[in-house]
């Protein structure tokens, strides 16, 4: 990865909650939970994938702080790269949708530990100095985990892990809510997109979960939360 090469190692694993393309309803979730046109559908999309990050991380914590026992962590949303907006009133959508959940998940707590930094992150481009930690934050020996809403390059949430492990914190993974795929991109891109929308989605199963079943991402909103697709749609 472009973006993995231009931080110093070791970058944390990226363990997506869905996979999406270009123009899905995850797609339009993720843009409209924070730009929809009424507050209204921002608000139900913004409940729907909280719920959708909630019930991943209560089913998931475990593998991505590596199944030991009593350790806890901190979930570290990223800064938005394009400052607030009149409608979030003062409050980073993502920030919100973090905190209400890990309410339901005792070893995690939720914090707005980053700020943007003096070297922004772009596209293509990660930046050790793109965001640093907020003073009076205290992050020196705890484990983190960083959730970002979309995942494309990567620059914005590995740009955030690496400040975080420059201020002393061990992080764990980072958690995208979608992860986008291109298909048409190349060839390889095209073959594992195939793939993936074979499996079936199975949410007992995460990119680190142990066997074959590790490789079931999510390409789609699964049946049986069809409504909430629904709503999120809307």
């Amino acid at each position: 990865m472009v973006v993995r090469r231009q931080l110093r190692p070791p970058t944390p694993p990226i363990v997506p909650v869905f996979l999406f393309g270009l123009g899905s309803p995850v797609h339009r979730a993720l843009v409209g939970y924070k730009a929809g046109a009424t507050s209204a559908g921002r608000a139900a999309r913004a409940e729907a994938l909280g719920r959708m990050l909630e019930g991943f991380l209560v089913a998931h914590t475990g593998c991505l702080l590596g199944g030991a026992p009593g350790c806890t962590a901190v979930v570290v949303p990223v800064p938005s790269s394009v400052g607030g907006r009149q409608s979030w009133n003062g409050h980073h959508p993502l920030g919100t949708l973090c905190e209400r959940a890990v309410a339901g998940v005792p070893s995690l707590t939720a914090a707005k530990i980053l700020r943007p930094g003096p070297r922004p992150p772009r596209r293509l481009e990660a930046s050790a100095a793109g965001y640093e930690v907020a003073p009076g934050a205290e992050v020196g020996g705890r484990t983190a985990i960083v959730v970002d809403d979309m995942f494309v390059s990567g620059s914005r949430a590995l740009s955030a892990a690496a400040a975080l492990r420059a201020a002393g914190a061990q992080v764990a993974a980072v958690v995208p809510i979608g992860r986008l795929v291109r298909p048409d991109h190349n060839e390889a891109t095209a073959a594992f997109w195939r793939d993936r929308s074979l499996n079936p989605f199975d949410p007992a199963h995460c990119a680190l979960c142990a066997g074959a079943a590790s490789r079931r991402q999510v390409v789609a909103w699964p049946t049986r939360r069809m409504t909430v697709s629904a709503r999120l749609a809307a």
